[in-house]
């Protein structure tokens, strides 16, 4: 019987052999289908290892064995090369695997990501509006899916069950700074470090109405129980007794004044101080600005859209790390404006821009 050979990574260091073998059969299969687009079956992974038809280092193991860094995983060829299985061959496995390439932009005609910064832990893309992070229901285009088809596309890597992902979640129709892990060590810091409130980030919008003074909103955030019937949720501020809900702070500056028409306008710069869904949107509403366009917030009979196209503007512009950080991150890394949320800038004097206060955020 043929085996193909794997040889585990820094990142598999210490997982279950049972998971890493997961990765290794279901993640490289075409978004876990065979090559005729049924569902691929899966493997049996314990009954594989009960058969010797997968070896650790030449011995039969246990799932829960440990795996180190530099074992070797033998699997029976048949259960990775489709007879009978319904599995993507894999390619053929490199006896000395070569580190991680640098993941490229996506080469898809329809996306293209536009790379802020990137080393061998962490990855930081300008996200596009109008794209969503994660896969939906409807298998449309996501950013998940373009970072992980690149960088199986550029294998080897020094990693058998890992892969890139996203680290946090940006609305479709938000662009901006999106951070997405390259390595097991750039995951669990940057998670610990959002988690311990040690990463700050900012977001530009365009709010109706004017919006005078800096301010600290605060409020506690449920999930609506109703949805509009096409599947998608909004939040609300919690009223009911006993519903503590979810604490929502936001640091709120307006930059500049303008007008569309008849419509108030406020260009704010927003500062995350936890990470609710909608944050930013729901909170502009409760507090009587509503992003100009949002439909699902009372923002659609508002100025429809700073330019007209019946949506909302709201960019993630940057994201500040401790200057101490151990990856070797900038202080600061920032997303330029897309073009037509910088054409919506027209709406504001550029005087009140170029004078905005110290520490504002400045566009000319």
């Amino acid at each position: 019987m043929e085996f193909a050979a794997f040889t585990a990574g820094k990142d598999d260091d210490g997982k279950r052999l049972d998971r890493v073998l997961r990765a290794i059969l279901d993640g490289r299969t075409a978004n876990g289908r065979s090559a005729d687009s049924s569902p691929a079956p899966a493997v049996n992974i314990f009954q594989a290892l009960r058969k010797r038809l997968v070896r650790l280092n030449g011995s039969r193991a246990e799932p829960s064995t440990r795996v180190h860094e530099g074992d070797k995983i033998e699997i029976a060829g048949f259960l990775i090369s489709g007879y009978g299985d319904g599995l993507i061959p894999l390619p053929a496995p490199a006896a000395d695997l070569p580190p991680a390439p640098s993941l490229v932009p996506a080469s898809t005609p329809r996306t293209r990501l536009e790379i802020l910064f990137q080393n061998e832990d962490l990855l930081f893309i300008n996200k596009p509006a109008g794209i969503s992070v994660q896969p939906s229901a409807g298998g449309k285009e996501s950013i998940s899916r373009i970072v992980r088809e690149e960088w199986e596309s550029a294998g080897p890597h020094g990693s058998l069950s890992f892969t890139p992902a996203p680290l946090h979640r940006l609305d479709r129709y938000t662009s901006g700074v999106l951070a997405i892990s390259r390595s097991a060590r750039g995951a669990a810091w940057f998670s610990k470090a959002i988690q311990e409130r040690t990463i700050r980030k900012f977001y530009l919008g365009i709010c109706t109405g004017k919006l005078e003074g800096d301010a600290l909103w605060e409020d506690r955030l449920t999930a609506d129980s109703e949805s509009s019937g096409s599947g998608f949720h909004t939040v609300r501020r919690t009223a009911e007794a006993g519903d503590k809900g979810s604490l929502a702070r936001t640091q709120v500056h307006p930059v500049s004044q303008g007008r569309r028409g008849q419509n108030a306008l406020t260009l704010v710069q927003y500062e995350l101080l936890t990470g609710r869904k909608h944050q930013i949107r729901a909170q502009s509403a409760l507090h009587g600005h509503p992003l100009a366009g949002d439909s699902a917030y009372g923002g659609a009979n508002a100025g429809e859209g700073p330019s007209g196209g019946g949506h909302f503007f709201l960019h993630a512009l940057a994201m500040e790390f401790p200057p101490d950080n151990p990856l070797s991150l900038p202080e600061r890394i920032e997303a330029p404006l897309p073009e037509d949320f910088a054409k919506a800038v027209q709406f504001f004097p550029p005087q009140s821009l170029q004078n905005s206060p110290p520490g504002s955020i400045i566009y000319q």
